[in-house]
């Protein structure tokens, strides 16, 4: 259970980070409102991330990199 609980953070722990900074970073960096547009589209960014992040995980987990 905990192994799988730390897979899922593993994987939207970049989601919810790369939202989080559009929302704090854009209206400071280009004075504009953050639209739920642009935060979905950044969670979805960081989703990818996350999984991409997971499947090296795996491969360097199972040795295949050696």
């Amino acid at each position: 259970m905990k192994k799988v609980l730390m897979g899922i953070a593993f994987i939207l722990a970049p989601a919810f980070g790369m939202a989080l900074a559009k929302l704090i970073i854009d209206p400071l960096w280009s004075n504009q409102k953050v639209t739920l547009e642009g935060l979905i589209t950044f969670f979805i960014y960081g989703l990818v991330a996350g999984v991409i992040l997971f499947i090296l995980r795996l491969i360097v987990r199972g040795g295949s990199l050696n």
